[in-house]
């Protein structure tokens, strides 16, 4: 996977460490702040009504996930602001895959 390989990877982890620090301040983890991120987005005029399911085998990382913590609209603008500055390098699939991905 072309975004874990070492160089893009280093890139990629500073995504990870700011939201790590809005985390921080929210006393969360960072996976909780993407999954209520994602119920945060639903708020916004003409988004649609957004489920996150995220996928694990850990009982505790489900009951981690569950954890509802509270985004105001400034932690999602924050949110944004970095997504926004952000370029994620590396593709998502390797170059194998993306020709048998539609658009």
């Amino acid at each position: 996977m072309p975004r874990f390989q070492p160089d893009n990877f280093d890139n990629n982890l500073v995504l990870v460490e700011k939201l790590a620090a809005l985390a921080e301040k929210k006393g969360c983890t960072p996976g909780q702040v993407a999954v209520n991120w994602l119920l945060a987005l639903s708020r916004k005029p003409g988004m649609p009504r957004i489920v996150p399911i995220p996928g694990t085998g850990n009982i505790d990382r489900v009951k981690e996930n569950s954890k509802v913590v509270h985004l105001s609209d400034e932690d999602v603008a924050e949110i944004d602001n970095i997504l926004v500055g952000f370029t994620t390098a590396g593709t998502r699939y390797p170059a194998s895959f993306l020709a048998h991905l539609d658009g």
